[in-house]
This record gives C-alpha cells, sequence and structure tokens, in this order.
C-alpha cells in the first residue's frame, strides 16, 4: 500500500522537475501523468486516474501526433478505467481508438496490439458476449506467447480472462485449467505476494467454494492478506475479498 505513495510522491517530484526544465507540453510530462494514472489505477482511483490520462492524451497530440504508440496505451489504459467504472460505451471507444493506432503503428502481432484485444476481451465479457471475448482473448495469446513467452505476467493475466469467461459460460474445468495455468505463471513471474497473484487466487478460490470449501477459503484468505498489505483496506480488491470471506463463514 506504501509503495503506491511513495511512486506517487517521487512521480509528482518528476513532473515538477520536468515541467520546469521543458514546460508543460513536453513528451517527457505526458509520460509522467501517464505514469502517474498507472499508480492511481492501480489503487483503485480511477477519476484521478482518468485526469491524468486526460492530461497525457492532450499532450502527446500537441507533441508526438495522434497515431503514436504513447497515445494508443493510454487509450487502452482509459478503457480499462471506463470499464471499471461501468461505461461500456466509453470503454469501446476508448478501445477500439487505441486498437486502430496500435495495428497502424506496430502491426497486428505488437505485444500493444495484444494487449488491446485482452482489454476488448474484458470487455465484450462483461456485456456478455463471451464468445467475442474468446475471440478476442484467442489472437491476444497468440500474439503473447510468441513476442513475451509463456512465463510473462502479460500471458499469465490473459490465462486469468479466459478463465473466467470459461466460468461465466458454464466450463468449469476449462476455467479451472486456465486458473491454474495463470497461477502458476503469476507466483513465477511476479512472486507470491503481489496483487495480481493474490487476484488469481481470489478468482481461483471462488471456482472452488462448491465442490471444497476448505480449500476456496484458504484461497481468499490468502488473497485477502495480500490485498491488505499491498493495497490497503478500502481497495476495491481488498473489500471484495472480505465480502466473500464473511459469506463463506455464515
Amino acid at each position: 500500500f506504501g509503495e503506491y505513495e511513495r511512486a506517487l510522491r517521487l512521480y509528482r517530484v518528476d513532473l515538477a522537475v520536468t515541467i520546469k526544465a521543458f514546460g508543460e507540453v513536453h513528451e517527457d510530462v505526458g509520460i509522467t501523468y501517464n505514469n502517474m494514472a498507472l499508480v492511481h489505477q492501480a489503487q483503485g482511483q480511477n477519476a484521478e486516474a482518468l485526469e491524468c490520462y486526460t492530461k497525457a492524451v492532450a499532450i502527446y497530440k500537441a507533441t508526438v501526433g495522434e497515431n503514436s504508440a504513447s497515445i494508443a496505451d493510454t487509450y487502452n489504459n482509459m478503457g480499462d478505467v471506463y470499464r471499471q467504472l461501468d461505461q461500456p460505451d466509453k470503454a469501446l471507444e476508448h478501445l477500439t481508438k487505441s486498437l486502430a493506432i496500435c495495428k497502424a503503428v506496430g502491426g497486428e502481432d505488437h505485444t500493444s496490439t495484444g494487449q488491446t484485444y485482452a482489454s476488448l476481451g474484458n470487455l465484450c465479457d462483461d456485456m456478455g458476449r463471451h464468445d467475442e471475448a474468446l475471440e478476442h482473448f484467442t489472437k491476444a495469446l497468440g500474439i503473447f506467447q510468441s513476442t513475451l513467452g509463456e512465463n510473462h505476467a502479460s500471458t499469465a493475466d490473459l490465462y486469468g480472462n479466459m478463465a473466467i469467461v470459461y466460468d461465466n459460460m458454464g466450463q468449469r474445468e476449462q476455467a479451472l485449467a486456465f486458473h491454474h495455468k495463470a497461477l502458476a505463471s503469476k507466483r513465477l513471474t511476479l512472486g507470491e505476494t503481489h496483487p495480481q497473484t493474490a487476484l488469481t487466487m481470489f478468482n481461483l478460490g471462488l471456482v472452488y467454494q462448491e465442490e471444497d470449501p476448505a480449500f476456496a477459503m484458504a484461497l481468499l484468505q490468502e488473497a485477502h492478506n495480500i490485498f491488505s498489505a499491498k493495497l490497503g483496506p478500502d481497495h476495491p480488491h481488498t473489500q471484495l475479498c472480505a465480502e466473500h470471506l464473511q459469506m463463506e463463514e455464515e
């Protein structure tokens, strides 16, 4: 939890120094705003994240142009925030922009293109369009496996997202297989106590609730401990995990 606060303090210092050196409208200023937004987003502070992303986009447009990798990545991040805010139309608008720029700048097989396909998959799953979600995820997986490799955090995230889609489609065995792939990869690439590792533990615990309640409770408790330590008690992940633990205890 304290790591994010320290990161924001450092970025604020960096922002002040960069603005003093180069002025408000400089690519490096946009990069710092984007980095600050990522930290806010990781803490569930979506309004603050959008404010920083919007500033970054305006600076990128003025310095590197509309069709740049920096803008594409920021549009993708904004799409993810709007998804969290349950604004699917806004999310789709920004992700569609991101995908078009990614393809134009890096091509179909670029990592950024894969990341946008993954974000579109998450959005489609939220909207109940599970077949479309799997189609996007399958494209993303092919790109990640060829560019990043099997044991990479982005590939691990994708396995977890695909597991959720299979679970939503009632394909439990497929869901479990992908959740276990995601957990093994995240433990290897991010470590045991990373919030993303905890998120996979949480999702896996939900799948095991009916079949093995004791194992599910152990996973949920471990995830909650990590969320509390790394993200703080007020983060949405921490609170959601606490709610499920309370339901399990009842």
